[in-house]
């Protein structure tokens, strides 16, 4: 590309009578300037992709790539509907060599609460085989939620929740989850055992993330029971013959 640039400065340049008219140096100094935008131009451009790409790893770390859920629940106002995958499915999804691993979610709005201060959010449910190691570097305070068979109290909630809500590292705050045909919330009481901060805060403020069995229990579903699986791929991976081959699987 520059290479170009300069043979052609070399062709005017020869093609002018007297070399050392002025019009020679402002040619000289107008190829230079074409040289330096079109640096800019590719800097540019590289620094938007790698932008681009670092939002991307960011969302897909803590979203997965793709959702798997009931249709049921893009209707608006609707109550989560469970899915019940089987291990024949998840093993023909997780045989494809563009899968790194799948995930059991089960997300449901509450209000989380202090003395002071509350915040509508999502509860993020997970279990115990969840793979925190893809946001561990975004952990700031504390650690991970420990979650085994038995109901853990521990969530990990942002850095922007806990400035909004004045919420500490080691903090008791309580949860409130509605219940179906109840009038009155089910409140649980829970620990803070991390902050994390992606420096993506509309993303950040939108979960606190915590064992699902207790939206389990709430909602009086079976242990095989879970509100979506997300698939989380070995690479940043942007391909829609992918997602139309899930699809076709899951339907």
């Amino acid at each position: 590309m520059f290479n170009l640039e300069h043979f052609l400065a070399k062709r005017i340049i020869k093609s002018i009578p007297n070399k050392n008219t002025i019009s020679v140096p402002i040619i000289k100094i107008g190829i230079s300037a074409i040289s330096l935008s079109l640096i800019i131009i590719v800097f540019s451009m590289a620094v938007t992709k790698g932008m681009q790409n670092e939002i991307k790893s960011k969302i897909y770390s803590l979203n997965g790539f793709l959702k798997i859920q009931s249709y049921g629940n893009f209707e608006l106002g609707s109550k989560l509907r469970p899915i019940s995958p089987d291990s024949i499915l998840l093993s023909k999804i997780i045989q494809k060599p563009e899968v790194q691993k799948i995930e059991k979610i089960i997300e449901e709005f509450c209000i989380v609460r202090t003395s002071t201060e509350f915040d509508a959010i999502i509860f993020k449910g997970v279990n115990s085989n969840y793979d925190f190691s893809r946001i561990k570097k975004y952990i700031i305070s504390g650690t991970a939620p420990k979650i085994n068979n038995k109901y853990s109290k521990e969530v990990l909630i942002s850095k922007s929740t806990a400035t909004r809500l004045n919420i500490d590292l080691g903090q008791k705050i309580e949860i409130l989850f509605s219940r179906q045909s109840q009038k009155n919330p089910f409140v649980s009481v829970f620990v803070v055992s991390g902050i994390l901060d992606t420096g993506f805060k509309e993303m950040d403020e939108m979960y606190i993330l915590g064992d699902y069995t207790h939206i389990q229990r709430i909602n009086n579903w079976e242990e095989n029971e879970v509100g979506s699986l997300e698939i989380h791929l070995t690479s940043l991976y942007d391909d829609e013959n992918f997602s139309n081959e899930i699809y076709n699987e899951t339907s």
